[in-house]
């Protein structure tokens, strides 16, 4: 047949529908796509297990100053000896076996080392560091999941005007058809008609690949492979900020930034115990002993010999010079300079990109109602061209150009609709309010 392919087209339009009524019954909302990436996505199950070693290291019992130290060693060991003296008596002492038993129980414990308390501040302030870390880990999760998400609505707008215009295409091609075989049309009018079905054909079904390879990438970054089948919400809603608000907070909850003043009290708590290098550290010990020996001449005749006892002292160790300390001592001072230095180059920089997300952000608000007012234009306009071609008053080509128009409208309002909503989810994180 001459236009087989139509038949294929209009399989593939009736294909679409039931796919949309019938086969996609699951709503994904993006609160629920949230919600399954904080139990499922395995960024973030690698982030709370960061910060669950870092708890672990900040503990009481990674400290050397805090507890004790206890330790057993214990020791058996045999021989034999053999003597001879010679010339004059050539006597012979074969010797029997020996046989020693000992054990040592020790405690140790640090009365004074002010470098080790410094060093156990510095742990409980990395465990601070990491759970803020594994929050920004977790924004980047989120941002990364928002994208996707609004990028699977809009392909699917997207998805629902082209095949509108497949089928409005349809619709035309067979009305040429019609035309032609009762000699109304020139078969040049049929031609264009089926390049255009061809054209939005085509379109369409590129559409349904990227839309089919979004939705893949939204179930990987949710850490969910059964979820599969789902359609999205389509319908946003905007908030109402405040810039001076939007500051305050930015200031206070930014990951960045909180990670760069986070580094900073790190070094400045590293230099200032890098200066107790110097302070002498008091130490004092205890320890139980147990020594037995057992000596055999012969058989019927053994002796045994057992000591015990117990013991306890302090110990005082002075570092009086060396030439390590003090360049670790300046490197630290080195490192709470470069990060204030940081530290200011994160505020300056969070600064800067939220004056810039609230432009992006008022901007895309501002298109959206452009937009839409450029889409009601181009539906009526597109309706007053339907109602002339099919009377006969305009061309085929004037209909395909109100076409075309009707068409960009909608992708340009649906493109501005949710590229505010990323202006906005980049405004949230900025603020540090994206994860509450």
């Amino acid at each position: 047949m001459k236009y087989a392919s139509v038949f294929f087209i209009i399989e593939l339009i009736f294909t679409g529908i039931y796919s949309e009524v019938f086969g996609q019954d699951q709503l994904l909302s993006a609160e629920q796509a949230v919600k399954i990436a904080l139990e499922k996505n395995y960024d973030i199950k690698i982030s709370l297990l960061d910060i669950k070693v870092a708890e672990n290291n900040a503990g009481v019992l990674n400290s050397n100053y805090i507890l004790p130290k206890l330790t057993s060693t214990s020791n058996l060991s045999a021989g034999k000896t053999e003597s001879e003296v010679t010339p004059s008596s050539g006597f012979k002492f074969d010797g029997g076996i020996t046989t020693t038993y000992s054990g040592n129980l020790r405690l140790d414990y640090t009365l004074l080392n002010i470098f080790s308390i410094y060093n156990f501040y510095v742990l409980q302030k990395r465990f601070g560091l990491s759970k803020i870390q594994a929050r920004s880990t977790i924004e980047t999760t989120l941002t990364n999941i928002y994208t996707t998400y609004y990028q699977v609505a809009l392909l699917s707008e997207k998805d629902r005007s082209l095949r509108e215009t497949l089928e409005l295409s349809t619709e035309r091609f067979l009305r040429a058809q019609y035309s032609r075989s009762y000699g109304q049309i020139p078969e040049v009018d049929v031609l264009k008609a089926a390049v255009d079905l061809n054209t939005d054909s085509t379109a369409y079904l590129q559409n349904q690949l990227q839309l089919d390879n979004n939705k893949r990438n939204l179930s990987q970054l949710l850490g969910d492979d059964t979820l599969s089948n789902f359609r999205v919400d389509t319908s946003v809603l905007f908030t109402n900020f405040k810039f001076s608000d939007l500051l305050d907070s930015a200031l206070q909850h930014n990951a960045s930034l909180l990670i760069s003043q986070k580094n900073t009290e790190i070094n400045e708590t590293t230099m200032h115990g890098s200066v107790y290098f110097w302070v002498p550290v008091l130490s004092a010990y205890g320890t139980l002993s147990y020594r037995k020996s057992a000596f055999a001449n012969d058989p019927n005749n053994r002796t045994a010999l057992r000591n015990q006892g117990y013991s306890f002292g302090v110990s005082l160790s002075w570092n009086l010079f060396d030439g390590s300390t003090l360049v670790k001592y300046q490197n630290a001072k080195l490192n709470l300079d470069r990060s204030k230095l940081q530290e200011n180059q994160a505020l300056q920089m969070l600064k800067v990109s939220l004056k810039n997300g609230w432009q992006e952000y008022q901007n895309a608000l501002f298109a959206i109602g452009y937009q839409k007012k450029n889409l009601r234009t181009n539906q009526l306009s597109f309706l007053k061209a339907k109602q002339q071609y099919q009377l006969g008053q305009i061309s085929s080509i004037d209909f395909r150009i109100s076409q075309i128009n009707l068409l960009n409208a909608t992708q340009l309002h649906s493109q501005a609709k949710y590229n505010a909503k990323n202006a906005e989810i980049k405004l949230l994180r900025l603020a540090g309010i994206l994860v509450k």
